[in-house]
């Protein structure tokens, strides 16, 4: 039985495939089933079959959802939840209609409520998956079929086809999700699934993003929100993209959406990576998140340990430069070392946010903030010929590493610790300033908030004595937003994105 769907009665409507073979009501060729088409809106439903018998949030396999049950019409619609409030507005569109005893209707093939396994396979050859033992999708119809444990078929529902060429390769790390394209234009993917759903912007005062919903194709992505005015532009480029269901597609070692926690450890040993190239999140929800930064891919679970969703990134090529994601006092921060050039910088986090250029004075002279939000790593540059900008060959000063960076010290001291864990750690401060705890021959400060959570930690050449450039460059970087950073986050998760996605790791160092 297909999830929830429950035992519920039904309509005579006859199915019939549109021309791609979705099944579909004979008399609305290619809309739907029961007079309801796929992504008619609620209300729309309502007025065609009533009100339903029962609504029920469903939020453990991926994007948050609604199925409304129609026990008198053997029928049942499944609504993306686009407020993630467990309710069905009216403007809610439905992702998937199902049918189940005693529903009467039949495919235009003859398939219906009953009918044994052996003429599906006749009827539809072989399903391109199979979940949970006993559900066979055929993705490029857009037709679901669950059996009984005798094998008859007990309910099925039909969706949006999945049309693209499905290569075992669809989802290729570091690089796409189905046709969306990491650096590819919102423009590009519109023009391939049409308008989103749902289109949530984001914006702090040193980034902004705005994620785009297709719920019909399981797939979201987030874009560089370039004029900051929170609302996509066809130019905007992607910089994050996830697949959850129904996407059909595949990694190439044929790693898909219908994948388990165990499936994915075993294709993809987290032992055989290098060391700092993994890491396991646990999160909120009682799921967790494996990522991996030099693949430039992310698996997230829920508690059960099914994949909710799969999200490629642009790799930190961390090898290169060899610091991983760690933060090592009197080193760096990741990839941003003391002393490496700003060229070298960009060539591995890409280009920072001009309008992040900061002039601020460093010792005798001047230097330049430079930010790249998406990493959390902020960069103080020596300025050597006062233009205000970064230039190729100027060289690191300072790097500071900004709540909700996910890399630690070798004592385990990250951005999620507080003040007391950091002396526990570091001992005494050689000096302390208000909010900030100076380790000057150890090369590294701390920034706390006023609740004594780390801010930011800042890395730099270690000194036997204070030095007031340095000390009042890092003052300035602490005034930045970081401080609202986890609070903005929240908020910015707080609109309720598609559970399973983890838009949190957007704003970590991928």
């Amino acid at each position: 039985m297909l999830a929830g769907c429950g035992s519920v009665d039904g309509d005579h409507t006859k199915l019939t495939p549109d021309p791609s073979g979705a099944p579909t009501v004979a008399v609305q060729p290619g809309s739907g089933l029961a007079g309801v088409t796929l992504s008619a809106s609620y209300k729309t439903a309502t007025d065609v079959l009533g009100q339903p018998t029962s609504t029920e949030p469903r939020q453990t396999d991926g994007p948050p959802a609604v199925l409304a049950t129609w026990s008198d019409k053997g029928v049942a619609a499944l609504f993306f939840d686009a407020n993630d409030d467990g309710q069905v507005a009216d403007t809610e569109q439905n992702v998937m209609l199902l049918a189940t005893a005693p529903f009467a209707g039949s495919t235009v093939d003859g398939i219906a409520i009953g009918s044994p396994q052996a003429a599906v396979h006749a009827a539809y050859g072989t399903p391109d998956e199979t979940t949970r033992g006993s559900t066979e999708w055929y993705l490029k119809r857009g037709l679901v079929i669950g059996y009984d444990a005798e094998k008859k078929v007990e309910s099925f529902g039909i969706f949006t086809p999945q049309l693209e060429n499905r290569t075992e390769s669809e989802i290729t790390p570091g690089r796409s999700v189905g046709s969306v394209f990491l650096g590819g234009a919102y423009g590009a993917a519109e023009s391939r699934y049409g308008t989103p759903a749902k289109v949530v912007p984001y914006q702090d005062q040193d980034q902004a993003v705005v994620f785009a919903y297709w719920p019909t194709r399981g797939i979201l992505a987030c874009y560089d929100d370039a004029d900051k005015n929170g609302v996509l532009a066809s130019s905007e480029r992607c910089v994050l993209a996830y697949a959850a269901l129904p996407f059909g597609g595949r990694t190439a070692e044929g790693v898909g959406t219908d994948a388990t926690k165990a499936i994915v450890r075993s294709t993809y040993p987290p032992d055989a990576e290098a060391e700092g190239d993994y890491e396991e999140e646990l999160l909120d929800n009682g799921g967790s998140a494996d990522w991996y930064w030099r693949r430039g891919l992310v698996f997230n679970y829920n508690a059960q340990g099914g994949v909710t969703s799969i999200g490629v990134f642009t790799p930190l090529q961390a090898g290169e430069i060899g610091l991983g994601r760690e933060i090592v006092p009197g080193k760096g921060v990741g990839p941003a070392l003391i002393g490496r050039t700003y060229a070298e910088l960009c060539a591995v986090l890409d280009l920072p946010e001009e309008s992040s250029f900061k002039v601020q004075p460093v010792g005798d002279g001047q230097g330049v903030l430079a930010i790249w939000p998406l990493y959390r790593i902020s960069v103080m540059f020596k300025d050597a010929n006062a233009n205000g900008r970064p230039d190729a060959d100027e060289v690191a000063h300072m790097v500071w590493a900004r709540t909700p960076y996910a890399g630690h010290t070798p004592e385990g001291i990250g951005t999620d610790a507080d003040r007391a864990r950091v002396r526990s750690a570091f001992g005494t401060p050689e000096e302390t300033a208000g909010a900030m705890d100076w380790y000057w021959s150890r090369g590294i400060m701390f920034t706390y908030a006023e609740d004594g959570k780390v801010l930011s930690i800042g890395v730099f050449e270690p000194v036997t004595r204070a030095v007031a450039g340095l000390r009042r460059a890092a003052s300035v970087s602490a005034e930045q937003p970081a401080s609202q950073s986890s609070q903005a986050i929240n908020r910015a998760s707080g609109t309720k994105m598609p559970l399973g996605f983890n838009l949190k790791g957007l704003f970590r160092a991928p």
